[in-house]
């Protein structure tokens, strides 16, 4: 009888055993097992990521710039923004605002500075493992862009925020163009019979089509008459593809 019952005891040790493998294991195409712990963590490969852990390749690929609705710098961009330069100490920026994003191996930040009395924007790349890399600036192009101090050039502004009066003005423009303009930054003037101003606006569809809205930066030259007419001399699309191209 002890016999009998020690051998009952063998088979079903046996048959928990062959139970338990089975559960845990994955059959792969060819027929292969390959032990898995079920309750462990799963597999980064279904999230965007390749099964070593690394970014899949399709998250390699350059995005197009994103502009925000909010464009004044927050203290994180503040953060991201003086890590990258403390390694440039040759560069000497007022930080004045974020004003776009892409996709990049990770995120572009191309903020909007003042150095030395021009306006430059720079990139600065931060990585998918947080690494922060100042990539490079460029000329914001302007009016005003290598103007001279003789009377009657353009000269930038002491203070880049937005007035009421200059609220103003770009309402007037408002009144007759194909967008919404709503001013943001103000880079300067020239006084001519009245007053040129070129302003960063957030520009938005008039009627648009849905709620997602796709923001752009526009450039606006204005004409302020003396007698507080407006006209539009200029308006151009503030691309960052043409500062930062895709590489």
């Amino acid at each position: 009888m002890t016999t009998k019952r020690t051998g009952i005891c063998v088979l079903c040790a046996v048959l928990s055993a062959t139970c338990l493998l089975t559960s845990c294991k994955q059959i792969t195409s060819d027929g292969s097992g390959v032990t898995i712990d079920m309750e462990g963590p799963q597999s980064p490969g279904g999230d965007g990521f390749a099964p070593n852990g690394s970014p899949d390749q399709d998250m390699d690929t350059i995005g197009d710039w994103e502009v925000p609705e909010e464009i004044a710098a927050t203290e994180e961009d503040r953060l991201i923004f003086d890590s990258a330069v403390a390694e440039h100490p040759d560069k000497k920026y007022e930080l004045l605002a974020s004003v776009a994003t892409r996709s990049n191996k990770g995120l572009d930040h191309c903020y909007l500075c003042r150095t030395q009395g021009t306006y430059k924007l720079v990139c600065v790349n931060e990585s998918y493992q947080d690494a922060i890399t100042y990539t490079g600036d460029s000329d914001l192009e302007w009016p005003g862009k290598g103007s001279s101090d003789a009377p009657g050039s353009w000269s930038a502004a002491e203070s880049t925020s937005v007035t009421d009066g200059i609220i103003s003005v770009i309402d007037k423009v408002n009144g007759s163009a194909e967008e919404l303009y709503t001013p943001v930054i103000y880079l300067g003037s020239q006084t001519v019979n009245g007053t040129n101003h070129a302003v960063i606006c957030l520009a938005e569809p008039r009627d648009p089509v849905s709620p997602a809205i796709n923001y752009k930066l526009r450039l606006v030259n204005v004409y302020e008459g003396a007698d507080g007419s407006v006209s539009i001399n200029e308006i151009k699309d503030l691309d960052m593809n043409l500062y930062f191209p895709a590489t």
